[in-house]
């Protein structure tokens, strides 16, 4: 009898502290880093729209301040794993912020997306289990690679222009 009450307060103690910490994560909002005046990609980032949409379907949520924010977001401990993977994914490559890199940063960002693409490192595995839609086929792959060569070809491009003129 007394081990059975033992066990019966330990299970309302873990009951207790499993609401407080849902709770508190409900409670917390959204998670930092939304910030409603910058867009979902900046303006000189030019894609077409095949490419812009597939964007918006498989990178945006963690590769730009326009980040929907699922209910689990706001729940720890995944809210925390959520959280730093933006974090790390803006880092790496900020879509919302795109002209404040300089050509070679675009250029690298570009080279490393299409690589983490085709390898299958980007979307993350994790991330497509809740967002199967997410998925790129090899056809989708190949379209983006073949935008991002392409992007990355003009922006040389225009390296090799400023380079060239006389001062």
């Amino acid at each position: 009898m007394r081990r059975l009450i033992q066990i019966r307060r330990l299970m309302q103690m873990v009951c207790v502290l499993v609401i407080c910490v849902v709770v508190g994560g409900w409670l917390r909002g959204e998670p930092a880093a939304t910030v409603a005046s910058v867009p979902m990609f900046d303006p000189q980032l030019k894609m077409p729209p095949e490419i812009s949409s597939l964007v918006q379907r498989s990178c945006v949520d963690c590769h730009s301040e326009a980040t929907r924010w699922p209910w689990y977001a706001r729940v720890p401990p995944a809210s925390w794993m959520v959280q730093r993977d933006v974090e790390n994914a803006r880092k790496a490559m900020n879509l919302s912020r795109w002209s404040e890199l300089t050509r070679g940063m675009a250029i690298g960002a570009l080279t490393a997306a299409c690589s983490d693409v085709e390898l299958k490192r980007m979307p993350m595995e994790k991330y497509l289990l809740l967002h199967p839609g997410a998925r790129m086929d090899a056809k989708e792959v190949q379209q983006f690679c073949a935008w991002t060569r392409l992007e990355s070809a003009g922006l040389r491009k225009q390296a090799a222009t400023t380079a060239n003129k006389p001062r």
